[in-house]
């Protein structure tokens, strides 16, 4: 048994030394199929063993090394099936990957899994026991994390502490979220769904927020906590992209309703329900306690449990605003349709190409 792990660890060695030069090691297979340990710079079907992968082509199976640290920018580092070691510095898993000590691949579609887990893309079931972060493509599926979550555009379900941005030309944060969440502490720019938060930090909002303390520059939808706001004040719009559709549809209607203790907005078309409501536009009703329309008439400011201010001047705008509406939902259903028919003739050009590349790949074999 011992000369068996002496002659293993040989073979190992030899590998590790000889693998980023002629990519040579140790292997039990036929034509690429079967069992390799040490380097191997080719695709490989079945089982790959290492210490330390540094260059190769692609695994198909169950990848199994200490540290990862293949190079990315030669395309060819990928893994299809089980990803397994200790840290991966780079590379690409489609499937379940698990380094416990930190998996920084640069895109893994399928289980992710780390301490530190950080990298472009995450797509499937993503967790982490510190931080999971994503840079450019985003984090997508089901994510969680047991202190804070951190990226630029989530979209599915996500639960930490804090759920965060990422730097936008390294001057401030911005977070595109669509989806679920689950946090203390919510931070986003764009938020389109459900937040369940301690604090709720909205930018621009469409869906619901419920938290003790939920704060929107401009949100259509819910907001119910002890304390709620919906002002202008609260940020700039340079934190998103003028252009995206739906923020366009959320500043041409933005129907609020607020639940809670406190509650203001300077939002048109606006419904609130508390113990002081305040709002700084005459198109609001109020129900609660003490109610504050500072765009009323004098003298119908400040009333009790009751107050508004619907005119036949308010409802023509509702009106006009809901056509506006409409006309802005049919062109985002028709770019919708659009973009989907370049993304699919994307795809198409892409299996082309893979079926030529794997061709050359057999017919230098």
């Amino acid at each position: 048994m011992r000369r068996l792990l002496i002659a293993i660890f040989i073979l190992l060695a030899g590998g590790l030394s000889a693998q980023k030069s002629t990519g040579l090691g140790f292997r039990i297979a036929l034509e690429n199929n079967g069992l390799v340990i040490g380097g191997a710079d080719q695709i490989i079907n079945g089982i790959k063993l290492n210490l330390i992968n540094t260059d190769y082509n692609e695994v198909r199976g169950i990848n199994v090394c200490a540290l990862q640290m293949s190079n990315t920018r030669s395309g060819k580092d990928i893994v299809f099936g089980a990803n397994i070691g200790f840290v991966a510095l780079r590379g690409n898993t489609y499937g379940f990957s698990f380094y416990p000590m930190g998996d920084f691949q640069d895109e893994v579609r399928g289980f992710s899994g780390g301490i530190i887990n950080s990298g472009n893309l995450r797509s499937g079931v993503s967790g982490a026991l510190f931080a999971l972060k994503t840079f450019d493509k985003g984090l997508y599926g089901v994510s969680g994390s047991l202190v804070y979550i951190k990226s630029k555009k989530i979209r599915g379900f996500s639960a930490a502490p804090f759920i965060i941005g990422d730097y936008k030309n390294y001057r401030e944060y911005t977070l595109d979220f669509r989806g679920t969440g689950l946090s203390f502490l919510m931070a986003a720019s764009y938020l389109d769904g459900v937040s369940i938060s301690f604090c709720n930090w909205t930018r621009i909002a469409h869906g619901v927020n419920i938290g003790f303390l939920n704060a929107s520059q401009r949100i259509s939808g819910v907001q119910w906590g002890l304390a709620n706001f919906a002002l202008q004040e609260i940020g700039k719009d340079y934190y998103v992209d003028e252009n995206d559709m739906n923020y366009k549809l959320i500043l041409k209607r933005s129907v609020l309703f607020q639940f809670g203790l406190v509650n203001e907005t300077d939002q048109q078309f606006t419904t609130q329900f508390g113990l002081v409501n305040v709002t700084h536009s005459k198109y609001c009703v109020q129900v609660g306690l003490i109610n504050i329309n500072k765009a009323n008439k004098d003298g119908l400011k400040v009333l009790p449990f009751v107050n508004w201010n619907l005119t036949t001047e308010a409802r023509a705008e509702k009106k006009r605003i809901k056509q506006e509406y409409k006309e802005e939902k049919k062109e985002q259903h028709r770019l919708y349709k659009e973009n989907k028919e370049k993304e699919r003739a994307r795809n198409r050009a892409f299996r082309e190409m893979e079926k030529e590349a794997r061709k050359k790949r057999k017919s230098l074999r």
